[in-house]
């Protein structure tokens, strides 16, 4: 048996385990648990940027040259760069979808239910609105970015995740400023109540510095090469600190103020530094490093990248600071045009540079289609970013034109297509291809997937559609809109189920047999299409028939339940260089 691009690395592992200081030397081993990732080698090559050609040439000669290796052991767990912060990722991902199913989309969907009854915005729900939106914002959006980001990183830069201790101070952190946040905001006009939203924004921050610490030392400790995701990521932390910042300044004014509603003259700036220099920044970084490979698209092209890059960045902050000027009068909102367009024709750039809807190079095969079942939340995610970087156009045109700001209903509706559509729907489908990934196990349940996929496409495009019509029709699509949020509150319900069996499943499932090792009535013939574990089952005296001809890691379970079940006798035969009848009759006769 040789290695290939698509031999997985559970199988080398288990097969030649002193191929393991070649995979740790390029960071190979951290996902998967002990037994390594069961991923193609190279699909595995190419996210962690190393050269397929010359990772097989080290490996093949690494088991040259291990003639004495003793591959009867189990495989041995070997020590990872990550171990102390390894379950770091799990509360921050399970802590996430704890907010979102409840000061999240629950709160939302209240609201919403109260809007579509009364079909009309309500004033009185404002503050409860902007409390729900810092929900989603922190506690959802930012809380899984950062567990995604802790496990992600170190493996991605081949390097050990540093202050892992200032990790663990940012869940706590974070999670206790946006409980604090949730209940006390809407009391905050209350000066007695008043400074606890303010801890909370200060503890907020306290956790963003602490994490963007440990991002950007774990960055520059890193022994890849540079990549073009490291300065989206690096921006995206920075505008990760400037959201903490804003967020407790804002605040302490409120406080000072007594009110509980943001100034409004700086919401709009406030919500856009979010969204677009903090989560979108972030995700876009991902995204360029990982999705390529996942999807088999083509490499991104350098060049263009160089160009969309600045423009994204240059627009947002200029929108941001004429956002402010505009609110509060200093500038006429004709100023808006340039950094508007600067900013959609980065975003575009770089979704055609992406290449999420050019051709296939190179196929995901040997991928079943429950595997595959997270890529349409990936294609629907960039397609909903492509109507927000349309709506975003049209009502920065429409505020240039007439000189008043849009109706509230459609930038309501621009900004659940990016929160929902692109922010939330790139969250659930990497979210199912990468925790996989990190345990070394199949997502719980593709179905459940899917039913996560129809609500929320339902869910967001009634939201969407219906809030925008307010604005033609008056009063009855408000009703409408009012029910989406229920289907998404539903659709992110099975997506937090699925995520948590997917995550805490005791152990990885059995692999599922091919047709041709169905369970039959009786004893199965020992014949050249028989599996290893197969004969084995059925037949445990045939262990010592092998292990003398030469197959001593069939003495190993976790080898018999891994390999062995993909592993033919007459491919055993070949590997072994033993002759295919000579086995077969020495099997026999043990039976």
């Amino acid at each position: 048996m040789d290695i290939t691009e698509r031999t997985s690395l559970r199988e080398i592992l288990s097969t030649w385990p002193q191929t393991r200081p070649v995979m740790a030397r390029y960071g190979l081993l951290e996902c998967g648990g002990a037994a390594g990732p069961d991923e193609p080698l190279g699909w595995f090559a190419r996210v962690h940027r190393v050269a397929p050609e010359r990772l097989l040439a080290e490996l093949r000669e690494a088991i040259a040259h291990s003639a004495a290796a003793d591959t009867t052991a189990p495989v041995p767990a070997a020590p990872t760069p990550a171990a102390p912060a390894d379950d770091l990722y799990r509360r921050f991902l399970v802590t996430a979808v704890a907010f979102v199913l409840t000061g999240g989309v629950l709160w939302g969907a209240i609201n919403l239910s109260l809007i579509g009854y009364h079909r009309a915005f309500l004033a009185w729900l404002t503050v409860g609105n902007q409390a729900h939106g810092h929900v989603q914002i922190f506690g959802w959006v930012a809380l899984f970015i950062m567990g995604v980001a802790y496990h992600v990183l170190p493996r991605l830069k081949a390097t050990p995740l540093r202050h892992a201790g200032l990790g663990y101070a940012s869940f706590w952190l974070m999670a206790g400023g946006v409980l604090l946040h949730a209940v006390y905001r809407p009391f905050m006009a209350s000066p007695a109540l008043a400074p606890i939203p303010v801890l909370a924004g200060l503890m907020e921050l306290a956790g963003i510095l602490a994490f963007a610490a440990v991002v950007v030392e774990t960055l520059r400790h890193g022994t890849t090469p540079a990549d073009p995701s490291d300065k989206y990521l690096v921006t995206g932390t920075l505008g990760f600190v400037a959201m903490g910042v804003m967020n407790a300044a804002l605040l302490s004014v409120m406080a000072a103020q007594g009110t509980a509603v943001l100034p409004p003259a700086w919401n709009w700036a406030y919500r856009h530094l979010q969204l677009t220099g903090f989560a979108s920044m972030f995700i876009f970084g991902v995204s360029l490093r990982t999705l390529p490979v996942f999807l088999g698209k083509p490499e991104i092209n350098p060049r263009l990248d160089r160009l969309v890059f600045p423009l994204i960045v240059g627009g947002f902050l200029l929108r941001a600071a004429g956002d402010v000027l505009v609110g509060t009068g200093r500038l006429a909102p004709a100023a808006l045009l340039l950094p508007a367009a600067m900013e959609c024709v980065g975003l575009l750039g770089f979704i055609w540079n992406l290449g999420l809807f050019k051709r296939t190079v190179t196929p995901a095969d040997g991928m079943d289609a429950a595997a595959r079942a997270y890529e349409k939340f990936v294609y629907a995610a960039y397609g909903w970013l492509l109507v927000s970087v349309v709506g975003i156009a049209a009502l920065t045109a429409y505020h240039a034109l007439s000189g008043a700001p849009a109706p509230h209903a459609l930038m309501g509706s621009y900004r659940h297509a990016l929160t929902v559509g692109f922010i939330t729907f790139i969250i659930l489908g990497y979210a199912m291809r990468v925790v996989p990934v990190f345990l070394g196990r199949p997502v719980y349940s593709a179905r459940l997937l899917n039913a996560t996929f129809a609500l929320m496409m339902v869910g967001n495009t009634l939201r969407v559609v219906f809030q925008a019509l307010t604005v033609p029709f008056g009063a009855w699509p408000f009703t409408v809109a009012g029910l989406s949020g229920w289907f998404e509150l539903v659709g992110l319900a099975l997506f937090g189920y699925n995520l948590l069996r997917t995550i805490y499943s005791p152990a990885p499932p059995t692999p599922c047999r091919a047709p041709d090792e169905a369970e039959e009535e009786g004893a199965p013939e020992i014949s050249p299409s028989l599996t290893v574990a197969r004969l084995v089952d059925a037949y445990p005296q045939t262990v010592e028939v092998l292990v003398a001809m030469g197959f001593a890691p069939i003495a190993n379970p976790l080898l018999r339940a891994t390999i062995g079940r993909r592993i033919t006798l007459a491919q055993a035969a070949q590997i072994q260089h033993v002759p295919l009848e000579e086995m077969l009759e020495k099997l026999r006769e043990a039976v």
